[in-house]
């Protein structure tokens, strides 16, 4: 496979919610334990193993953003809701094409990219987003 590049957390992917920024790391943690995977040749039921995980994870995560962006009545909330579903669904897909083909090395790049742009984006941008809307808030609203 080629050389594909980890993410290396930076401070600008910090929300200034430490919490979620926990979360992010772990997350991101998970997307570099794949691209080790990857870069070693490793199995396909490793690749799926550690994806799982990674999924089990991240829908946690999306659950308890989801609670937190409700309680404070964040206006873009069923907007965000809906990237969320749309990541988990792209990943199954991604997931299961991978299980089924005998080019399961050519879905993993596929995968791997996606992640790597939906994580860095959503981070970045989404995230971001609904943390300065919680700061203008005159109440406290915990993640």
């Amino acid at each position: 496979m080629e050389n594909t590049e980890k993410i290396n957390w930076e401070p600008e992917y910090s929300i200034g919610n430490l919490n979620i920024d926990n979360d992010h790391r772990i997350i991101v943690d998970a997307y570099n334990d794949i691209v080790d995977i990857l870069e070693q040749n490793g199995s396909r039921l490793k690749l799926v193993e550690v994806l799982s995980v990674m999924t089990d994870y991240v829908q946690r995560h999306f659950k308890r953003e989801e609670l937190y962006m409700k309680a404070m009545n964040y206006p873009r909330f069923e907007e965000h809701k809906k990237m969320h579903r749309d990541y988990i669904v792209n990943v199954a897909m991604l997931n299961n094409e991978m299980m089924t083909t005998w080019k399961h090395l050519d879905i993993a790049t596929q995968l791997i990219h996606f992640l790597k742009g939906w994580w860095i984006d959503h981070i970045l941008k989404k995230d971001t987003e609904y943390e300065k809307f919680k700061e203008s808030l005159s109440e406290d609203v915990n993640y």
